[in-house]
């Protein structure tokens, strides 16, 4: 490397105070923000390290996307600043090493020496003679892969209490990649991203845990625990904060696409096998630093540092995040160091474009010093993680473990498993009658490349757990195992549920193609859809799940399938009509079905809820008239339903009827049909509908417990769907249908029921991260709200509004991004429900479908 000797003091005052900028502003009571240096000082930083001198360490990247018309520096470089006076500025600043491209990741060792990694290589640089520049470099790893985007490959780099060098590797687009150190010990992979470990010489590399997308920021708390921020997961999730422990699998891979949809990808632990985050974080983040009980976190795109206090939660941590500093639109922090004097210094990409501009910022943050965390023992279930994972417990010690509510802890049974003479012990249990049990032995056989496990899985196949059954078709298709092909169909025997439909449909296609293919996957469905020879729920679990508008589902098909098969098909494809066609011949065909005297009555009931579209129509009247005068009450709740907001006097008296001659069914009926006269223009309908029920309907319960455990979960699947409804399925998804402006309801069942009712009244009372609602004022004085679908392009912001439209803006035309304690979903949709409709609606979604 040719060194570049240190620009003059006076050089680096005047950019400074010429510049200016405005401060960001720290949130804390007591702190204060200064501008340290400014460019052309320093350019485009992005990470930063602290010595034990005190001066700041800057890797300033200056290849990163390199405009032609560039007049920064020719290469990446790391200067030194020292020297601050009380305004905050530095007096000196040195170059350290310079002649590098794609520069990352940067800490220094208690020698002195200095760690680089760039996105191709890790370096040890070493300062020989003392004379502050760099005059000796050994390269410690090399990645070799065709893939030469500048930041998805080696990035983050961190030293822990013994020396060992832990560095982090990204996506690097799902090419092929070999990792080699100086030893000569390689890793290989292809799309799964993760850590490694490897001594301070490059020696004894291994990879340390996988499933990460971009993991920008490493950092050890005083105990020894390593963290990682892990940034960009594409559009429609959020980055997160992990507990980083050895073997762990947080659930990523690149092949799967770039949103977290595909089956066999977890982005917060809800596949077997994978860890969940400690928290979702702010969007881009990239340094991180661990201070006292709690970790600080740059998030790039969200122009600020936040704070992660963290929470025991069994073998692991939870994180509320709050902020430590925000910015405006041109603070885009980089990296995060601590002075021994609790001095923070943060560096500042400023420009939201990817390419260098040569712009940068230093700011220096005061603030009373943090006490330095006790080195305390550790907590009883993290003693026992750390035994599962350094061999001290094992065998049936550890095959006890995966029973354990922890999944950290089912991690340690299931390495402790994966090493040592354990094989013997996991064939005795292939057949265990725990399915916990069952489901932690695949998944370490796996790990193992047992072939006695592949042997096993045409029996997991036909597991009774549909955990074990998902796992084994994952291992099928990932590991394309193609000789276990035939046995693929086994997996389809009832009991049958979604994710298990969905784990065959994704092996069939990893098997046939090598590779994930969303229009193949929708095919194979349909094929199993139109197929008799498959059994009724197989058929009607793909009539469920093929998405919208699939031109293969015609009218004709449907009302073929309708006549001829069974009424579980039958009723998947009624659903389907009803959610997506108001047509006159969909329309037609319902009305067949519901007047029909052979349909199931769930069928029926399906069929009357979709007449909702063609209530004008008078053969659509003459077909509800009859449901409500049908004697049945689950015909004549459907048939109010629809006619919500449309009745006629005469159809009041055939409801009244029915609840004079079945008092039982009079505050159900009672109330449905108080809704429907009180949403219908009808002078005086409501009051007299409210005169002739009975005294005591409608009943309001009086406790939250009255809604819960006396609900129909089908019928709120159709609430969910139905246009008279509180219109559920125009913001959420459910089972592959309906709107993307909130989360998938597809399986609420980790919410309790008092939970699930808590959200539909209070829904700002606890927002999920990744549906924050942000509110942008723009330049041209215009603001904009919706929730930030966080996309690939870092020079704009996509946002939904609650209408599920879509815009662009420019970082450029952005004032101000403040997220909202609100959430986009409207208050008081209990309200457009009857007793019996939220009941209803919380059983189905409680109603776990795994």
């Amino acid at each position: 490397m040719r060194p570049r000797y240190f620009l003059p003091a006076a050089c680096l005052c005047l950019n400074a105070a010429l510049a200016a900028p405005e401060a960001p502003k720290a949130v804390p009571a007591g702190m204060t923000v200064q501008l340290s240096a400014i460019e052309p000082s320093i350019r485009t930083p992005t990470a930063l390290a602290i010595d034990a001198r005190g001066r700041v360490w800057v890797l300033e990247n200056n290849t990163h996307f390199r405009p032609k018309n560039y007049t920064g520096p020719a290469a990446d470089r790391i200067v030194v600043l020292e020297d601050f006076g009380p305004d905050g500025l530095a007096k000196k600043l040195t170059t350290f090493a310079d002649d590098f491209h794609d520069g990352m990741g940067l800490c220094i060792l208690s020698n002195g020496d200095v760690i680089l990694s760039t996105r191709m290589e890790t370096w040890r640089l070493r300062d020989t003679d003392h004379d502050g520049h760099c005059d000796q470099r050994t390269r410690l790893l090399q990645l070799s892969t065709a893939d030469t985007y500048p930041h998805n490959g080696l990035s983050s780099v961190t030293v822990d209490s013994a020396g060992l060098l832990y560095i982090g590797l990204g996506e690097n687009h799902g090419m092929p990649w070999t990792l080699t150190g100086v030893d000569g010990a390689t890793v290989k992979g292809s799309d799964e991203g993760g850590i490694f470990r490897c001594d301070a010489d490059g020696n004894h590399l291994e990879r340390w845990a996988l499933g990460l997308w971009n993991p920008f920021g490493l950092a050890f708390d005083a105990q020894g625990r390593l963290f990682a921020l892990d940034n960009d997961p594409g559009a429609g999730s959020n980055c997160r904060l992990l507990h980083i422990v050895k073997g762990g699998d947080y659930g990523f891979r690149y092949r799967y696409g770039r949103t977290t949809q595909h089956p066999f990808l977890a982005w917060t632990g809800e596949l077997p096998g994978t860890l969940p985050p400690v928290c979702l974080s702010g969007e881009a983040p990239v340094g991180l630093l661990a201070r006292g009980g709690e970790l600080l976190g740059c998030t790039w795109n969200d122009h600020g540092v936040q704070r992660f206090p963290l929470s025991p939660h069994g073998a692991s941590w939870v994180s509320t995040p709050t902020w430590l500093v925000n910015g405006g639109p041109d603070f885009r922090p980089t990296g995060i160091a601590a002075a021994s004097d609790g001095t923070l210094y943060v560096g500042d990409w400023v420009d939201g474009a990817y390419e260098v501009h040569g712009k940068g910022r230093l700011w220096r943050i005061s603030a009373p010093a943090q006490p330095a965390a006790p080195v305390s023992a550790l907590r009883p279930a993290e003693s026992e993680l750390a035994g599962l994972l350094n061999g001290k417990i094992t065998g049936p010690a550890a095959l006890q473990y995966l029973k354990n509510a922890d999944p950290f802890l089912i991690h340690g049974g299931i390495e402790a498993l994966v090493h040592g003479d354990n094989l013997a012990l996991l064939q005795e249990h292939i057949a265990d009658p725990d399915p916990k049990i069952r489901l932690g032995v695949l998944i370490a056989m796996r790990r193992r490349g047992a072939p006695e496990g592949i042997a096993a899985i045409p029996a997991w196949l036909k597991d009774s757990s549909p955990q074990v059954k998902r796992s084994a078709l994952q291992w099928i298709g990932e590991e394309q195992l193609k000789d276990l092909r035939p046995t693929l169909e086994s997996a389809l025997d009832e009991p049958l549920s979604r994710t298990v439909f969905e784990a065959y449909v994704a092996a069939l296609q990893l098997i046939k193609t090598g590779k994930p293919d969303p229009s193949a996957a929708t095919q194979e469905m349909v094929n199993v859809a139109l197929d008799p020879a498959r059994s009724p729920a197989v058929r009607s679990m793909a009539l469920r799940l093929i998405p919208n508008g699939t031109a293969a589902l015609s009218m004709p098909l449907l009302a073929g399938i309708m006549k001829n098969d069974g009424p579980s098909v039958l009723s998947e494809a009624v659903t389907r009509i009803l959610a997506s066609r108001s047509d006159e011949p969909a329309q037609a065909e319902l009305r067949r079905i519901a007047a029909s005297t052979q349909a199931a009555i769930t069928v029926k009931l399906e069929a009357l809820a979709g007449l909702v579209h063609s209530v004008g129509n008078p053969e659509t009247r003459a077909v509800l008239n009859a449901a409500l005068q049908s004697g049945q009450s689950p015909l004549i709740r459907e048939a109010l339903r629809s006619l919500r907001g449309r009745l006629e006097a005469s159809e009041v008296e055939f409801v009244l009827k029915q609840i004079a001659a079945d008092p039982g069914a009079a505050e159900e009926l009672g109330e449905q049909l108080l809704f429907a006269a009180r949403a219908t223009p009808l002078a005086g309908l409501a009051d007299s509908v409210t005169a002739k029920l009975p005294a005591h309907i409608p009943a309001a319960p009086e406790t939250d417990a009255a809604f819960l455990g006396k609900g129909d979960p089908a019928a709120g699947r159709r609430l969910i769907f139905h246009p008279s409804g509180p219109l559920c399925s125009a913001c959420h998804s459910v089972e592959g249908r309906g709107g993307a402006v909130g989360p998938d309801l597809s399986d609420m069942s980790k919410l309790t029921p008092t939970q699930l009712l808590e959200s539909i009244r209070e829904p700002s009372k606890e927002i999920a991260p990744a549906f924050t609602t942000f509110h942008l004022t723009l330049r041209d004085g215009r603001e904009a709200y919706g929730i930030d679908l966080f996309q690939d392009d870092k020079s704009a912001v996509t946002l939904r509004d609650a209408t599920g439209a879509t815009a662009k803006y420019k970082n450029s035309d952005i004032v101000t991004r403040e997220p909202l304690p609100v959430s986009m979903m409207p208050p008081g949709l209990g309200a457009l429900m009857t007793t019996q409709e939220l009941r209803d609606v919380i059983a189905f979604l409680h109603e776990s479908r795994q």
